[in-house]
Protein backbone atom coordinates (compact mmCIF):
# COMPACT_ATOMS: atom_id res chain seq x y z
CA UNK A 1 0.00 0.00 0.00
CA UNK A 2 1.40 3.37 -1.08
CA UNK A 3 1.48 5.88 1.74
CA UNK A 4 -0.39 9.17 1.03
CA UNK A 5 1.77 12.18 0.12
CA UNK A 6 2.55 14.49 2.97
CA UNK A 7 0.33 17.60 3.11
CA UNK A 8 1.82 20.67 1.45
CA UNK A 9 3.00 23.33 3.80
CA UNK A 10 0.88 26.52 3.86
CA UNK A 11 2.49 29.56 2.22
CA UNK A 12 4.50 31.58 4.61
CA UNK A 13 3.42 35.15 5.47
CA UNK A 14 6.54 36.46 3.78
CA UNK A 15 5.51 34.82 0.51
CA UNK A 16 2.00 36.32 0.75
CA UNK A 17 3.48 39.78 1.34
CA UNK A 18 5.82 39.27 -1.61
CA UNK A 19 2.85 38.35 -3.83
CA UNK A 20 0.91 41.40 -2.60
CA UNK A 21 3.92 43.59 -3.26
CA UNK A 22 4.27 42.19 -6.75
CA UNK A 23 0.57 42.79 -7.44
CA UNK A 24 0.78 46.34 -6.01
CA UNK A 25 3.86 47.09 -8.06
CA UNK A 26 2.12 45.77 -11.16
CA UNK A 27 -0.91 47.98 -10.52
CA UNK A 28 1.28 51.07 -10.11
CA UNK A 29 3.16 50.35 -13.30
CA UNK A 30 -0.16 50.18 -15.14
CA UNK A 31 -1.55 53.27 -13.42
CA UNK A 32 1.45 55.54 -13.92
CA UNK A 33 1.15 55.70 -17.75
CA UNK A 34 -2.54 56.52 -17.34
CA UNK A 35 -1.66 59.39 -15.01
CA UNK A 36 0.99 60.60 -17.44
CA UNK A 37 -1.66 60.62 -20.15
CA UNK A 38 -4.05 62.63 -17.94
CA UNK A 39 -1.32 65.17 -17.12
CA UNK A 40 -0.40 65.42 -20.81
CA UNK A 41 -4.04 66.19 -21.60
CA UNK A 42 -4.09 68.85 -18.88
CA UNK A 43 -0.92 70.37 -20.35
CA UNK A 44 -2.56 70.46 -23.78
CA UNK A 45 -5.60 72.28 -22.39
CA UNK A 46 -3.42 74.77 -20.52
CA UNK A 47 -1.29 75.32 -23.62
CA UNK A 48 -4.40 76.01 -25.71
CA UNK A 49 -5.71 78.45 -23.10
CA UNK A 50 -2.35 80.22 -22.83
CA UNK A 51 -2.19 80.60 -26.63
CA UNK A 52 -5.74 81.94 -26.67
CA UNK A 53 -4.94 84.52 -24.00
CA UNK A 54 -1.78 85.55 -25.82
CA UNK A 55 -3.75 86.03 -29.04
CA UNK A 56 -6.36 88.11 -27.21
CA UNK A 57 -3.56 90.21 -25.71
CA UNK A 58 -2.19 90.86 -29.19
CA UNK A 59 -5.65 91.87 -30.40
CA UNK A 60 -5.96 94.34 -27.52
CA UNK A 61 -2.50 95.72 -28.31
CA UNK A 62 -3.68 96.40 -31.85
CA UNK A 63 -6.86 97.95 -30.49
CA UNK A 64 -4.86 100.22 -28.19
CA UNK A 65 -2.73 101.40 -31.11
CA UNK A 66 -5.82 101.95 -33.26
CA UNK A 67 -7.54 103.85 -30.46
CA UNK A 68 -4.47 106.01 -29.92
CA UNK A 69 -4.36 106.93 -33.61
CA UNK A 70 -8.08 107.68 -33.59
CA UNK A 71 -7.79 109.87 -30.50
CA UNK A 72 -4.90 111.77 -32.09
CA UNK A 73 -6.84 112.28 -35.30
CA UNK A 74 -9.91 113.48 -33.46
CA UNK A 75 -7.92 115.81 -31.24
CA UNK A 76 -6.25 117.23 -34.35
CA UNK A 77 -9.70 117.82 -35.81
CA UNK A 78 -10.78 119.56 -32.62
CA UNK A 79 -7.66 121.76 -32.70
CA UNK A 80 -8.38 122.68 -36.32
CA UNK A 81 -11.98 123.55 -35.49
CA UNK A 82 -10.85 125.59 -32.51
CA UNK A 83 -8.43 127.62 -34.64
CA UNK A 84 -11.21 128.31 -37.13
CA UNK A 85 -13.49 129.40 -34.28
CA UNK A 86 -10.85 131.71 -32.87
CA UNK A 87 -10.35 133.25 -36.31
CA UNK A 88 -14.10 133.79 -36.63
CA UNK A 89 -14.17 135.31 -33.16
CA UNK A 90 -11.48 137.82 -34.11
CA UNK A 91 -13.63 138.91 -37.05
CA UNK A 92 -16.65 139.10 -34.78
CA UNK A 93 -14.82 141.19 -32.21
CA UNK A 94 -13.49 143.55 -34.88
CA UNK A 95 -17.00 144.02 -36.27
CA UNK A 96 -18.42 144.73 -32.80
CA UNK A 97 -15.65 147.23 -32.05
CA UNK A 98 -16.22 148.95 -35.40
CA UNK A 99 -19.93 149.12 -34.68
CA UNK A 100 -19.12 150.71 -31.33
CA UNK A 101 -17.02 153.36 -33.06
CA UNK A 102 -19.83 154.09 -35.51
CA UNK A 103 -22.28 154.45 -32.65
CA UNK A 104 -19.94 156.85 -30.87
CA UNK A 105 -19.66 158.96 -34.03
CA UNK A 106 -23.45 158.90 -34.41
CA UNK A 107 -23.78 160.20 -30.86
CA UNK A 108 -21.38 163.03 -31.61
CA UNK A 109 -23.28 163.90 -34.79
CA UNK A 110 -26.58 164.01 -32.96
CA UNK A 111 -25.06 166.25 -30.36
CA UNK A 112 -23.95 168.55 -33.17
CA UNK A 113 -27.48 168.56 -34.59
CA UNK A 114 -26.66 166.42 -37.63
CA UNK A 115 -29.51 163.97 -37.16
CA UNK A 116 -29.51 162.63 -40.72
CA UNK A 117 -25.83 161.79 -40.70
CA UNK A 118 -26.14 160.30 -37.22
CA UNK A 119 -28.91 158.01 -38.45
CA UNK A 120 -26.72 156.75 -41.26
CA UNK A 121 -23.96 155.85 -38.81
CA UNK A 122 -26.42 154.17 -36.47
CA UNK A 123 -27.89 152.09 -39.29
CA UNK A 124 -24.42 151.01 -40.38
CA UNK A 125 -23.50 150.11 -36.79
CA UNK A 126 -26.70 148.07 -36.40
CA UNK A 127 -26.06 146.26 -39.66
CA UNK A 128 -22.51 145.35 -38.60
CA UNK A 129 -23.70 144.08 -35.21
CA UNK A 130 -26.40 141.95 -36.81
CA UNK A 131 -24.02 140.48 -39.37
CA UNK A 132 -21.38 139.76 -36.71
CA UNK A 133 -23.95 138.15 -34.40
CA UNK A 134 -25.36 135.91 -37.14
CA UNK A 135 -21.86 134.80 -38.18
CA UNK A 136 -20.92 134.02 -34.59
CA UNK A 137 -24.11 132.05 -34.05
CA UNK A 138 -23.41 129.91 -37.12
CA UNK A 139 -19.76 129.25 -36.23
CA UNK A 140 -18.47 129.15 -32.66
CA UNK A 141 -21.56 130.30 -30.72
CA UNK A 142 -22.11 133.44 -28.68
CA UNK A 143 -22.05 131.47 -25.41
CA UNK A 144 -18.25 131.43 -25.65
CA UNK A 145 -18.02 135.23 -25.90
CA UNK A 146 -17.18 136.85 -22.58
CA UNK A 147 -17.44 140.58 -21.94
CA UNK A 148 -15.39 141.97 -19.08
CA UNK A 149 -16.34 144.80 -16.75
CA UNK A 150 -14.17 147.12 -18.81
CA UNK A 151 -15.94 146.09 -22.00
CA UNK A 152 -13.14 143.79 -23.20
CA UNK A 153 -14.43 140.96 -25.42
CA UNK A 154 -12.69 137.58 -25.05
CA UNK A 155 -13.20 134.04 -26.36
CA UNK A 156 -13.47 131.10 -23.91
CA UNK A 157 -11.23 128.71 -25.86
CA UNK A 158 -10.92 126.17 -23.02
CA UNK A 159 -14.66 125.70 -22.73
CA UNK A 160 -15.03 125.52 -26.51
CA UNK A 161 -12.38 122.77 -26.70
CA UNK A 162 -14.04 120.84 -23.88
CA UNK A 163 -17.41 121.00 -25.57
CA UNK A 164 -15.99 119.95 -28.94
CA UNK A 165 -14.36 116.90 -27.36
CA UNK A 166 -17.55 116.02 -25.50
CA UNK A 167 -19.58 116.30 -28.69
CA UNK A 168 -17.27 113.90 -30.50
CA UNK A 169 -18.99 110.58 -29.84
CA UNK A 170 -16.39 108.56 -31.73
CA UNK A 171 -13.68 109.88 -29.43
CA UNK A 172 -15.76 109.19 -26.33
CA UNK A 173 -16.15 105.52 -27.30
CA UNK A 174 -12.44 104.70 -27.43
CA UNK A 175 -10.05 104.26 -24.52
CA UNK A 176 -6.46 103.41 -25.49
CA UNK A 177 -5.33 103.12 -21.87
CA UNK A 178 -8.05 100.58 -21.05
CA UNK A 179 -7.19 98.47 -24.11
CA UNK A 180 -3.48 98.54 -23.23
CA UNK A 181 -4.19 97.57 -19.62
CA UNK A 182 -6.39 94.67 -20.73
CA UNK A 183 -3.68 93.46 -23.10
CA UNK A 184 -1.11 93.50 -20.31
CA UNK A 185 -3.44 91.59 -17.99
CA UNK A 186 -4.12 88.92 -20.62
CA UNK A 187 -0.41 88.59 -21.36
CA UNK A 188 0.43 88.09 -17.68
CA UNK A 189 -2.27 85.42 -17.43
CA UNK A 190 -0.85 83.64 -20.47
CA UNK A 191 2.67 83.73 -19.02
CA UNK A 192 1.30 82.47 -15.70
CA UNK A 193 -0.16 79.37 -17.39
CA UNK A 194 3.04 78.73 -19.32
CA UNK A 195 4.94 78.68 -16.03
CA UNK A 196 2.63 76.01 -14.59
CA UNK A 197 2.87 74.01 -17.82
CA UNK A 198 6.61 73.73 -17.19
CA UNK A 199 5.86 72.61 -13.63
CA UNK A 200 3.47 69.91 -14.91
CA UNK A 201 6.17 68.65 -17.26
CA UNK A 202 8.30 68.23 -14.15
CA UNK A 203 5.54 66.05 -12.65
CA UNK A 204 5.66 63.83 -15.74
CA UNK A 205 9.41 63.49 -15.26
CA UNK A 206 8.83 62.49 -11.65
CA UNK A 207 6.28 59.84 -12.68
CA UNK A 208 8.67 58.54 -15.31
CA UNK A 209 11.32 58.09 -12.64
CA UNK A 210 8.77 56.22 -10.52
CA UNK A 211 7.92 53.96 -13.46
CA UNK A 212 11.48 52.96 -14.21
CA UNK A 213 12.60 52.78 -10.59
CA UNK A 214 13.54 49.32 -9.25
CA UNK A 215 12.93 50.45 -5.70
CA UNK A 216 9.49 49.09 -4.70
CA UNK A 217 9.33 51.40 -1.71
CA UNK A 218 10.27 54.55 -3.62
CA UNK A 219 7.73 54.03 -6.42
CA UNK A 220 4.51 54.63 -4.41
CA UNK A 221 6.14 57.57 -2.63
CA UNK A 222 7.04 59.24 -5.93
CA UNK A 223 3.59 58.53 -7.29
CA UNK A 224 1.90 60.04 -4.24
CA UNK A 225 4.05 63.16 -4.40
CA UNK A 226 3.36 63.44 -8.12
CA UNK A 227 -0.39 63.28 -7.57
CA UNK A 228 -0.30 66.02 -4.95
CA UNK A 229 1.86 68.22 -7.18
CA UNK A 230 -0.33 67.56 -10.22
CA UNK A 231 -3.53 68.62 -8.46
CA UNK A 232 -1.84 71.69 -6.95
CA UNK A 233 -0.17 72.81 -10.17
CA UNK A 234 -3.31 72.25 -12.24
CA UNK A 235 -5.44 74.29 -9.83
CA UNK A 236 -2.86 77.08 -9.85
CA UNK A 237 -2.63 77.04 -13.64
CA UNK A 238 -6.38 77.58 -14.06
CA UNK A 239 -6.58 80.11 -11.21
CA UNK A 240 -5.78 83.02 -13.56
Amino acid sequence: MVPPPPPSAPPSPAAEVAEDDDESVFDLRVLIPVLIGVITLAIAVLTWRAAQLSENATDNDRQAVSDTVLVSQNQAGVDTQLRDDQSSFLQYRQAIEDAGLLEAQATNLRTAGLTGAAQVYEDEAGSQRETATNRATLTFGLQYVKVGDDGTITFDADQRRSDLLAANRQLAQVNPDASAAKAESLRRSSQWKVGWIVALVGVIVLLTIAQISRNKTLRPVLMGVSMVLFVSFLAAGFAR
